[in-house]
């Protein structure tokens, strides 16, 4: 017998014995090649994930006139959709400036959430912004957003007060120095920023040369 007869013989039995385990085991072959098969065309169908862009938020609530400190801050990744126009770049926060109003944690900080810049450009025309310095207590009656009149009252004639600027919005509160606080200091004045019209601007400053300002909160229409 040739050699190649001798291994046929011998792999005659192994084909029949492979056939025989093939042929029973088929269905959970067929099933198991049936779910790869699955997986494989969900895989190339799933849509893949979107494109993100890196968008700086508060950490925490702010408060306006809040000096922005790297811990008010975070990053996230969002939709670009949904980023708004002006929103500050996580590597160019500019720290150390003040928030101009109140900013919700989560919220995306934009150029017009800090008294600078940014915060002109929500002004309409022939508005422009001014700061004020009136006193302690009158400040704390106020927050960013509130509409106030500014009154001048002359310190040697204190039944001169008269009204110097009506429908001012104030923009920037700054936040209540915590050594005063501690040292019971009432008598000191406090910046506000407001929203005015130019004239407005020119008599508030006027006024402030020999005046003491205070402010009025009226009721809203």
């Amino acid at each position: 017998m040739s050699p190649s007869t001798g291994a046929g013989t011998r792999l005659g039995p192994l084909r029949r014995r492979a056939r025989r385990v093939l042929l029973r085991n088929r269905r959970p072959l067929a099933a198991a090649l049936l779910g790869v098969a699955v997986l494989v065309a969900v895989g190339a169908a799933r849509p893949a994930p979107p494109a993100t862009v890196a968008m700086t938020v508060a950490a925490r609530d702010l408060t306006g006139g809040h000096r922005l400190a790297a811990g008010d801050v975070e990053t996230v990744r969002a939709d670009p959709d949904l980023v708004p126009d002006g929103a500050l770049p996580p590597d160019l926060v500019p720290l150390g400036r003040l928030v101009a109003g109140p900013v919700r944690a989560g919220e995306p900080l934009t150029d017009a959430a800090l008294a600078g810049p940014g915060l002109a450009a929500q002004l309409t025309t022939g508005e422009v912004l001014t700061t004020v310095h009136v006193r302690d207590p009158a400040a704390d009656l106020v927050a960013s957003g509130d509409v106030v009149t500014v009154l001048a009252t002359d310190p040697r004639s204190p039944s001169s007060a008269r009204v110097v600027a009506e429908q001012a919005t104030v923009v920037t509160v700054p936040e209540p120095d915590p050594a005063a606080m501690a040292g019971g200091s009432t008598g000191g004045t406090t910046p506000l920023v407001l929203a005015v019209p130019e004239s407005t601007a020119l008599a508030l400053g006027a006024a402030a040369t020999t005046s003491v300002l205070d402010i009025w909160v009226p009721a809203p229409p």
